[in-house]
Formats: C-alpha cells, sequence, structure tokens
C-alpha cells in the first residue's frame, strides 16, 4: 500500500515537473482586407555555416523553429500539424540584410518563431527570443521592430502563455 502510494507520488511528481516546460510559439495575424508584406531577421547563425553562406535559403539552413508556418487566423490554436510551412516559392531570403520576406494574405497567421521555455509564464529578451528585425508593411501603414522591442510587440493570448501573437489590423 505504502508503495502504491509513493508510485502515484512520483508520478505526480513527474507530471509537475514536465508542466514546467514548454515551447512559446509567435504569430502574427494580418487582420486587414489585404496582403501584408512581412521581412524578419532569424538569429545571425541562420544564415551561416562556419562563417560561409548557404547556398540557399531553405527550413533546413534557417532552423524550424524560425521557419515561417501559415494557417487561417481562424484556426491559430490548431494543432502544429495542420500549419503549413512556406514553400520556396512563397518567401525569399536576403542574404545581405540576412532576413526572410514574405506576403501573408488577409484573413492568415504565421508562426515565425518557436521558442523554448523552461519557465512558464516569463517574459523573453530580445537575446532569447532571437528575431533581429521585424518589419509589416500594409495597407494600414508600415511598422518596424529592432531587436529588444520585438519580444514586447507580442501579446500572450491563451491561459498557458504558449501563444503569443501580434495583430495587424
Amino acid at each position: 500500500m505504502v508503495a502504491h502510494s509513493l508510485k502515484g507520488l512520483f508520478l505526480l511528481f513527474l507530471t509537475v515537473l514536465s508542466g514546467c516546460s514548454s515551447f512559446t510559439r509567435f504569430m502574427i495575424v494580418n487582420r486587414t482586407n489585404a496582403s501584408l508584406m512581412v521581412s524578419y531577421g532569424p538569429p545571425v547563425g541562420f544564415f551561416d555555416l562556419n562563417g560561409e553562406k548557404f547556398e540557399n535559403c531553405f527550413e533546413d539552413d534557417i532552423g524550424s523553429a524560425y521557419f515561417p508556418e501559415v494557417i487561417e487566423s481562424s484556426r491559430i490554436e490548431a494543432h502544429y500539424s495542420e500549419w503549413r510551412k512556406l514553400t520556396s516559392d512563397e518567401y525569399s531570403c536576403d542574404f545581405e540584410s540576412r532576413t526572410i520576406s514574405f506576403e501573408l494574405r488577409s484573413g492568415q497567421a504565421v508562426q515565425i518563431a518557436t521558442v523554448f521555455d523552461h519557465l512558464e509564464f516569463r517574459e523573453f529578451d530580445s537575446e532569447e527570443f532571437g528575431i533581429r528585425t521585424l518589419e509589416l508593411e500594409g495597407i494600414k501603414g508600415n511598422v518596424a521592430f529592432e531587436a529588444e522591442q520585438i519580444p514586447e510587440a507580442f501579446d500572450k493570448k491563451n491561459i498557458f502563455g504558449t501563444i503569443s501573437y501580434l495583430e495587424y489590423d
């Protein structure tokens, strides 16, 4: 009986401990009735390999944590498997400025970063967040953020703090 109780307490402890780790997904939502041009700079290291530029700009080069994925904005909290990675003809990379650019259609959301968070409900600083620049160009005007401003531009949208997004409207 005591062994059974200890086993239950141990399992409860493991469950609580595993709940302290999560990933926070950072997204941009286009709420306008026109397309939005998005340009962002993932960590510099994602464009360099041993000091040399990559030959192309594919997910393996950028890193899946910073590769853009889209979904209809009404499905923003959908499971990861429902998000669609942009195809190589839907985005471009500028190796000089080390940025990724693409068009976000009206009513779409794009995930631009997934950041590991070992302590839930905390704020990220710009170094942990990794995105160096973020520019949005659309019908409602242009908005540009530098590294230290970017994490603050996103609002946590669910109780667990695992989804944060910036709405362009």
